[in-house]
């Protein structure tokens, strides 16, 4: 196997990997796994891996009208996921 798939073989399990555990988080916190889509949002947005603003995406949650309330939680949390884990996985811990 060359270098180059191999390292996409290794980025694509630890991203998968990483999406499982974001499913796990965002299940613990929010009790519905639906919360992964806006936990992840707010991971990849925090991490600065989307050109958007954060008015932009807090805009477009209360735009689309569903549930508004527990997708800017979860998009929260997915933030403060990607900026420190402590409280989070104290959070989980607690709940």
């Amino acid at each position: 196997m060359s270098a180059s798939v191999s390292e996409v073989a290794r980025q694509s399990a630890q991203a998968c990997d990483s999406a499982t555990n974001a499913g796990k988080m965002a299940t613990a916190l929010m009790c519905d796994e639906i919360a992964t889509n806006m936990f992840m949002l707010g991971y990849a947005w925090q991490s600065g891996w989307l050109p958007l603003s954060e008015t932009a995406l807090k805009k477009a949650i209360e735009l689309n009208g569903v549930s508004v309330g527990f997708n800017q939680q979860s998009f929260a949390w997915g933030r403060l996921a990607a900026s420190d884990m402590e409280p989070v996985q104290r959070e989980i811990k607690a709940s």
